[in-house]
């Protein structure tokens, strides 16, 4: 005849599975914290007395986490910064002027900021601006080309032509919004 393990009472071990995030360790205590509720649901059940209501005491953990301490002294330090932003806007600072003079390339594209372009803008506009240091004012221009006996005449016709052309501007702004009404209220009208 077949027999099982079972039908003879024989239990097969269970396999232990690893609980994630749960030590051995702790699994111990828990195991340690349950024949001791059970010895006392036994005594307890033995005497005929009845089992008093006890709140669940969690036991905290003898061993600290890797790197708790670590992260905790981090973190204050941000704190402090947080605290003090002029110390933290002028180190960032410090290396964003590091970055453009540089001209830092940002092979990972992980800043918004070209540095590379920065960098060759900042040296044209330097260059500008020691241009920028020479008188150039539009009277200086005309009399450069036109000489000086003409610049009065010439300056003037150019201040007449600004003016006609702002009057223009100013004439085609009005019929666009001027059609622009018309066009509202052929909508309104039609809606």
């Amino acid at each position: 005849e077949h027999c099982s393990m079972s039908s003879l009472g024989i239990i097969r071990p269970k396999r232990k599975r690893e609980i994630e995030g749960v030590g051995s360790s702790s699994i111990i205590d828990l195991k340690a914290s349950l024949f001791q509720a059970e010895e006392e649901v036994k005594r307890a059940k033995a005497s005929g007395k009845p089992l008093p209501a006890k709140q669940l005491v969690v036991k905290q953990p003898q061993t600290k986490n890797k790197g708790v301490e670590e992260r905790a002294h981090r973190d204050q330090i941000a704190i402090e910064q947080q605290l003090n932003p002029t110390e933290s806007l002028n180190s960032k600072m410090q290396q964003y002027n590091t970055m453009t003079s540089q001209g830092y390339m940002d092979s990972k594209e992980q800043f918004l900021v070209d540095f590379e372009q920065k960098k060759w803008v900042e040296a044209s506009s330097s260059s500008a601006g020691r241009a920028a240091a020479i008188d150039v004012t539009p009277e200086s221009v005309v009399q450069e080309h036109v000489g000086e006996s003409d610049a009065g005449d010439v300056l003037s016709e150019l201040s007449e032509q600004t003016r006609s052309a702002g009057a223009r501007a100013d004439e085609l702004r009005k019929r666009r919004l001027e059609a622009a009404k018309k066009r509202m209220q052929l909508k309104k009208a039609t809606s």
